[in-house]
């Protein structure tokens, strides 16, 4: 008596491969999406850090602030004229073109500027990273203390 795989069982098989693969493909990109916005959140809470330092230190004696737009954020040096796209001094941040910053300060603007010695901040908010179905959130208070989720 010979014993034979049938053509249906091969085509359960198959069945079964092919959703258990995409399955796999799915949770992958779920991952990356979690980790590409991980990313994110650390550069900005990094690049907030570094002008805050920098203003305690009054490095150049300048206070130093963060510049934000959609797809990038930049450290820069205040002259006593705000954010200059053109200052040399500036450091620029890119981020993912699959997620955006959307930025809440109480008053007007973009910018997040550090008091020199103190760091403490004249704006408190929230910068928003979206990049699909997740979010991450970081709150600046006005004692200049840096929160995220």
């Amino acid at each position: 008596m010979q014993k034979a795989v049938t053509l249906i069982e091969l085509l359960i098989v198959i069945s079964v491969m092919m959703v258990l693969t995409g399955l796999a493909i799915f949770n992958l990109r779920s991952i990356e999406g979690t980790a590409n916005i991980e990313e994110v959140k650390i550069t900005v809470v990094a690049a907030l850090r570094e002008a805050q330092t920098n203003s305690r230190a009054v490095l150049d004696d300048q206070r130093w602030g963060v510049h934000f737009e959609t797809h990038k954020i930049t450290i820069f040096a205040d002259s006593g004229s705000g954010f200059d796209q053109s200052d040399s001094k500036n450091k620029v941040r890119l981020f993912d073109s699959n997620i955006t910053c959307e930025v809440s300060f109480a008053g007007a603007g973009n910018d997040i500027l550090f008091d020199k010695r103190t760091g403490r901040v004249d704006m408190t908010g929230t910068v928003t990273f979206i990049d699909g179905k997740i979010n991450k959130i970081i709150t600046i208070n006005n004692e200049g203390s840096i929160s995220y989720q």
